[in-house]
């Protein structure tokens, strides 16, 4: 049973001017994700899952359709985002300001948004000696929340491992406590030891405050661990979708599977998956039927003319001529 639509993101495309013409990097994109729930979105690198993060942040204009995040559609970016979407980026290193203390790194979303329980609740204040700011017990709480001790509230960036800035990047997110948390490779930069720790309090936060989450990865480890339902995406399209389970037990598209297979497990030590075949398509260039055709092993007349449909099965969507 389906709970309360959180984000809903319907025919989403966003378009790119470059030499020689534009690139399509989103085109038609549709999906919701609903309260508690953590959709993960895959792809190799230039699919456009960053693209789609920052159309929902208000942070990229987009060409065509709609996003709706808890009922109020995102137009671009405002006062209040901070208190309906969180964000958590790659490189914790770039995402924190070396020159703020952790206190202030973590309560500045609260300070934008216009409430006072941060380390600085004033210009006067926000000017003085990041070491002599008040921390207040809020921005303690959080920081414990997150697995850190308060002893790191006036360490700067620098002074911490990565594990521990990410871990700060965390908290800042879910300071507003929003009902949705975007992830962008948050665990791609950390050790395997430490990966998994973040993915744990990834999963402790859904557990206790009930957010959902738009989890972006090309590991498809974590998204295993993780996710309840997985997108996959393809130059700028969602070629198929589904419970995690069921993507990974019987991918239905063939680049699905040819995805899957290409993730490093125990079982294909000292073996390497067989390539795909072909190129990837010019991304200026408009193409009338499937995008995946020129790499498709099962390929049919219609997908060099006819853009393929989505075949739904249950919970299970794919858009392919010639389904697994």
């Amino acid at each position: 049973m389906k709970t309360e639509t959180i984000l809903s993101i319907e025919n989403l495309s966003v378009t790119y001017k470059v030499q020689g013409g534009e690139v399509r990097a989103l085109d038609g994109v549709s999906l919701e994700i609903h309260k508690g729930e953590i959709v993960a979105v895959v792809g190799e690198s230039g699919c456009g899952k960053t693209t789609l993060a920052k159309a929902v942040l208000g942070l990229q204009p987009t060409s065509t359709g709609n996003i709706t995040l808890m009922g109020d559609p995102i137009t671009g970016t405002t006062r209040d985002m901070g208190t309906k979407v969180g964000m958590v980026w790659q490189d914790p290193y770039a995402s924190l300001n070396p020159r703020w203390t952790i206190a202030r790194s973590m309560s500045e979303p609260a300070y934008l948004a216009g409430q006072s329980w941060g380390p600085f609740n004033s210009r006067r204040h926000a000017k003085r000696n990041l070491r002599e700011q008040t921390f207040s017990t809020n921005t303690d709480e959080l920081i414990k929340e997150v697995g850190l001790d308060s002893r790191f509230a006036d360490r700067f960036p620098h002074e911490l491992s990565g594990g521990q800035r990410q871990r700060v990047a965390i908290g800042r997110a879910i300071s507003l406590e929003p009902p949705l948390i975007i992830c962008d490779e948050p665990t791609s930069a950390l050790d395997l030891s430490i990966r998994a720790q973040i993915l744990n309090l990834l999963k402790d936060i859904r557990a206790e405050k009930g957010c959902a989450f738009l989890y972006i990865s090309h590991d498809l480890t974590t998204v295993r661990f993780l996710a309840d339902r997985i997108m996959v995406m393809y130059m700028g399209r969602i070629v198929e979708s589904g419970p995690t389970e069921e993507i990974f037990s019987n991918p239905k598209h063939p680049y699905t599977k040819a995805l899957l297979e290409s993730a490093p497990s125990l079982d294909k030590i000292m073996f390497l998956p067989e390539p795909l075949e072909g190129e990837l398509p010019d991304p200026k260039i408009r193409i009338q039927g499937c995008r995946f055709a020129s790499r498709c092993v099962r390929k049919i007349d219609r997908c060099i003319t006819e853009d393929p449909q989505a075949t739904i099965t249950g919970e299970r969507t794919v858009f392919c001529h010639n389904p697994n």
